[in-house]
């Protein structure tokens, strides 16, 4: 893997190792963020006519979104050295289809893998234009979800609002990106956090150590 990386807001380089990090760290919040969003959607409490319905499903889907850019941001990390400061799920999906045949290959893997768990949930076939319309529409929704449909200036926008088949969509989608993700990390020898069990202290190594004195301070 080269050791230069193209930075939207910087010319600083990563070396190979700061970029193993970054795409282990990137996987770790993308999968935590995932889980997170599962269990306030099946959080028992999550259920009308309790205001914890509404509650439960905004955080919900702000999770998914954040779990999406996130596995979006390290797709282009690992496949193109790139890293991009947005919030845009659609800007970061469009980022990848303007790389030519590897990425449009990309993303023919990302709906196939996507309309494989739509399946099993007896959910109808997407096409890459249905996925397009579907990130495009909910492109700014990470920001107005964490203020419940207030913008900037603290006035309600327009854009607040969350069809089932669209959260059914990016719910199989943030999966989808996982698995494909976790495949390409292994094919290049990246390692994934797969436990948090407990290793004795001797033989913690230096990373580990680190982010388990920085996650406890």
């Amino acid at each position: 893997m080269s050791n230069k990386i193209k930075k939207h807001a910087s010319q600083k380089k990563l070396t190979n190792e700061e970029v193993i990090e970054a795409g282990q760290r990137l996987m770790a919040v993308a999968q935590a963020h995932q889980r997170a969003s599962g269990y306030c959607l099946d959080n028992p409490y999550a259920k009308p006519p309790g205001i914890d319905a509404l509650f439960f499903r905004v955080v919900s889907f702000e999770l998914i979104l954040i779990s999406i850019e996130q596995s979006l941001k390290l797709t282009l990390l690992i496949h193109y050295l790139i890293l991009q400061p947005t919030h845009n799920i659609y800007a970061l999906y469009e980022t990848i289809s303007s790389k030519g045949d590897g990425g449009r290959r990309i993303q023919n893997e990302i709906v196939k893998q996507v309309n494989t768990h739509l399946r099993s949930l007896g959910e109808s076939y997407i096409t890459d234009k249905d996925m397009s319309t579907c990130l495009k529409e909910h492109n700014s929704s990470y920001s107005s979800f964490r203020y419940l449909g207030l913008d900037k200036e603290g006035r309600p926008t327009m854009k607040f609002g969350m069809k089932r088949s669209d959260i059914q969509l990016l719910q199989c989608l943030a999966l989808a990106l996982l698995e494909i993700n976790a495949n390409e990390m292994g094919k290049r020898g990246m390692k994934v956090y797969a436990s948090m069990s407990i290793v004795p202290e001797s033989k913690m190594t230096d990373e580990l150590q680190g982010l388990m004195t920085r996650s406890n301070s």
